[in-house]
């Protein structure tokens, strides 16, 4: 059974989420942006919570993108890297694992 992990919460710009631990080396990303016009947004892998690489980028225009990535990392994080978007714009980065 699969469950949710917050990598981003509510960005209203660009932002770097913390890094997280995952539980497994299978993992699927799911990215929202609410009532914007575009965002990407950066899945990225590090073997010490410092250095960072780009594993998947996931470009939204106002819509829900999902990918499964294959691989061991220590840490796994999600990055704003670009944002436009409306008052009320938001996006969200989870990890299923």
């Amino acid at each position: 059974m699969y469950h949710s992990v917050p990598l981003v919460v509510d960005a209203d710009n660009t932002v770097e989420g913390e890094g997280i631990s995952p539980q497994s080396s299978e993992i699927t990303f799911v990215a929202v942006q609410t009532d914007g016009t575009s965002a990407t947004v950066l899945i990225q892998g590090s073997p010490d919570n410092v250095n960072w690489l780009t594993l998947k980028t996931l470009s939204l225009s106002n819509d829900v993108k999902a990918e499964t990535y294959t691989g061991k990392w220590n840490y796994i994080r999600g990055k704003v890297s670009a944002f436009s978007g409306g008052a009320e714009a938001l996006v969200n980065v989870y990890m299923m694992q």
